[in-house]
């Protein structure tokens, strides 16, 4: 019960923050939960308290200079993310995890997968929020808000599908509990809430005999999946991460959820490669045209 509790307040905390929160204070929501997140990974991996200071440090800073590329209006660093500002953070976030191991254990072995989970998962976090934060502005809000139902969607319908059918193990590994059945469900699921989707923006926006709408549905549907893929291969990396460290959930800040990775594994896939997949269909597009 604390499950569909708890989830039914996350879906609903969510919902009314994309609907009434301005741009900065949003923008402001999502940092500090990202930087929450990433102390939740590290206390998980059990990284030293100045590892996880200076990680921290590194990380608003990249935030920082996310907030002054989405300002400047250039358009071709919000799609790479790699403009010369971020790039030399980078630098500096690799020199600097390479002294914090270096000055650590004395075990060779330790230093090196010291350094790679440090860099590894600061890079990955760095990446995934600046691309949700891309999603956060008006214009793109209604992608973000797609992005997650079609998130939650596949988690349920991978939950109901793989607990009633799910015979055939995916990675049994990493997690014993995926199966086969388990994504078809979580695909057919997002698909049917990506086409109810289109409708209510449809309806929402109040656009007059759409003529489009097939082709629209069409592409929700070829979107659902890809992203419930993406979403998938999220979930899975967690679970690497997490089966390495012997543990069950990330955090226990959510009920019934665990913390905040079990919840936004996903997402933090899914987010950069909406960008990926957005840029793909605009280069089919004009191939056709």
């Amino acid at each position: 019960m604390s499950r569909w509790i708890s989830g039914v307040v996350m879906v609903l905390a969510v919902v009314l923050s994309l609907v009434f929160l301005p741009n900065v204070p949003l923008f402001i929501l999502v940092v500090f939960l990202g930087a929450a997140l990433l102390a939740e990974i590290f206390q998980m991996a059990k990284r030293p308290k100045l590892e996880i200071a200076f990680g921290l440090v590194f990380y608003f800073i990249s935030m920082g200079l996310q907030y002054l590329v989405m300002s400047s209006g250039a358009f071709f660093a919000k799609l790479t993310l790699f403009h010369s500002d971020l790039t030399l953070v980078f630098f500096i976030i690799f020199f600097v995890s390479f002294l914090l191991q270096m000055s650590g254990s004395k075990n060779y072995n330790e230093k090196v997968s010291g350094f790679l989970f440090f860099f590894g998962i600061l890079f990955y976090l760095i990446i995934s929020f600046s691309s949700i934060l891309l999603l956060t502005k008006d214009d793109m809000r209604i992608a973000l808000a797609g992005i997650l139902v079609l998130n939650y969607g596949a988690d349920t319908g991978a939950y109901i599908a793989g607990k009633k059918f799910g015979k055939r193990k995916i990675a049994p590994s990493l997690s014993p509990k995926k199966t086969w059945e388990g994504l078809y469900g979580g695909i057919i699921l997002s698909m049917v809430l990506a086409v109810i989707f289109v409708f209510a923006v449809i309806k929402i926006m109040q656009v007059p005999n759409y003529s489009g709408i097939l082709w629209l549905c069409l592409l929700a549907c070829l979107g659902a999946a890809y992203l419930t893929m993406i979403g998938f291969f999220g979930d899975l990396f967690q679970s690497m991460i997490k089966r390495h460290f012997g543990v069950k959930d990330s955090g226990n800040i959510i009920p019934g959820h665990g913390g905040l990775w079990d919840r936004l594994d996903s997402l933090l896939f899914s987010a950069p490669m909406f960008f990926a997949g957005t840029y793909v269909v605009g280069m089919i597009v004009k191939l056709i045209k």
